[in-house]
């Protein structure tokens, strides 16, 4: 919805709101408002009308209970999430330059939005900014790629090691029967390639809690949109790559459940190295397809 004026304000609201800094957006339209606090710098959008009832309901109806907001991501984000999916996919390609003005006419926001999920690209390692030529997708090297699965595998068998020792009956329910819906989802004739890359990446959501580790949970984060690039890669031209995951977590758990990190990590470098392999592989076979098309 087109936003005609923006107002900044400071506001202290303690009972009903667990942060400070607001900006609120008179909506051109209807008049409603947006009410947008800043966090962390950034704004994000919630309806005013819908919140402060929200509020009101849990201030007189729950006087005891501790409140909770969790707010929604940032447009910024939105729209990173939304470009970075395309570079994923292979809609949008390898050098091909990201035109902010087009950007922002397409999902009618702003350019300083664009601009802003632009850097959050960057630093996902989906694109590359330079100095008066703005931003392209970055290429996918085999010198990036091995440089991206060293880390990767490395910071897998940290998060592995720490979900054995941390282990319960209790907190690996959740883990395990996660897994058991990807396995089935994995075979699955209907399944699709953005869905078991993206139903992998959940499973290792899964084991955040377990580890209760912010800061290996936030490595492995920014990681992922780089890694989905490179399984998406594998997954399209190798298709038996799903079943070689179904197979890796079917042991993988098992072996965690036991308590075994020696035959975990095992598994781990293996599964990481064939990944690698497949990745290289789908790259040469993209580049020999692309050479072949040229000439």
């Amino acid at each position: 919805m087109p936003i005609r004026k923006i107002v900044y304000l400071s506001v202290i609201w303690s009972n009903l709101f667990p942060f400070q800094n607001f900006c609120i957006a008179e909506a051109a339209k209807n008049c409603r408002f947006t009410i947008r606090p800043l966090i962390n710098g950034k704004a994000v959008r919630v309806d005013w009308l819908e919140l402060c009832a929200r509020m009101l309901r849990l201030h007189t109806g729950n006087q005891g209970a501790t409140m909770r907001f969790q707010a929604p991501e940032s447009l910024s984000e939105q729209i990173a999430q939304h470009l970075g999916q395309q570079i994923i996919n292979g809609t949008m390609e390898p050098g091909e330059r990201i035109q902010e003005l087009k950007v922002a006419g397409e999902l009618d926001v702003s350019r300083g939005s664009v601009r802003e999920a632009l850097l959050i690209l960057e630093r996902r390692h989906l694109i590359q900014i330079y100095p008066r030529k703005g931003a392209v997708v970055s290429v996918l090297t085999p010198e990036l790629v091995n440089n991206l699965y060293d880390i990767y595998v490395h910071l897998l068998l940290m998060l592995a090691e720490k979900v054995i020792e941390n282990r319960s009956a209790e907190n690996l329910k959740p883990l395990m029967d996660g897994v058991q819906s990807l396995r089935r989802r994995i075979v699955a004739s209907d399944a699709t390639t953005q869905e078991v890359t993206e139903k992998g990446f959940d499973i290792m959501c899964l084991c955040y809690p377990i580890v209760n580790n912010p800061y290996l949970e936030e490595t492995l984060e920014n990681f992922r949109p780089a890694l989905s690039r490179t399984y998406y890669l594998a997954l399209e031209q190798y298709r038996d790559q799903a079943e070689a995951t179904d197979a890796f977590f079917a042991r993988v758990f098992d072996q965690i459940n036991q308590g075994s990190y020696q035959e975990v990590a095992r598994l781990i470098r293996e599964f990481g190295e064939r990944q690698r392999q497949t990745v290289l592989q789908a790259l040469a076979k993209r580049s020999k397809t692309t050479t072949e098309a040229i000439t």
